[in-house]
């Protein structure tokens, strides 16, 4: 689910920032994802009893969490998407209508 919604964040191009929502939905989901016994960087910040008795049983709400967030994202990209679209045809539309006046 995690690898559809960014894509679809990536895939939409919009002339915002939208790095922030999206990151942090990513990082979410990784960690959420990711083996905790395998991931070097979590072992080296809790070690391994602390990491298996306090972030594994969080692990899934933390998965879960992630992908709310890049369906967050995704949706505000579709919406600033479609709004410049939208924006863009109506400049087309004024451009040529005011050209076509002009003859």
């Amino acid at each position: 689910m995690t690898a559809i919604l960014a894509g679809v964040i990536v895939g939409l191009w919009v002339p915002q920032c939208r790095l922030r929502t999206s990151a942090a939905g990513g990082v979410a989901s990784f960690l959420g994802i990711a083996c905790p016994t395998c991931n070097k960087v979590l072992m080296l910040i809790f070690g391994g009893p602390a990491l298996l008795a306090w972030f594994d049983p969080v692990r899934p709400y933390l998965a879960v969490a992630g992908v709310i967030i890049m369906s967050f994202a995704a949706m505000r990209a579709w919406r600033a998407f479609r709004d410049f679209r939208m924006s863009a045809g109506k400049t087309a539309n004024a451009s040529s209508a005011s050209f076509g006046s002009n003859k």
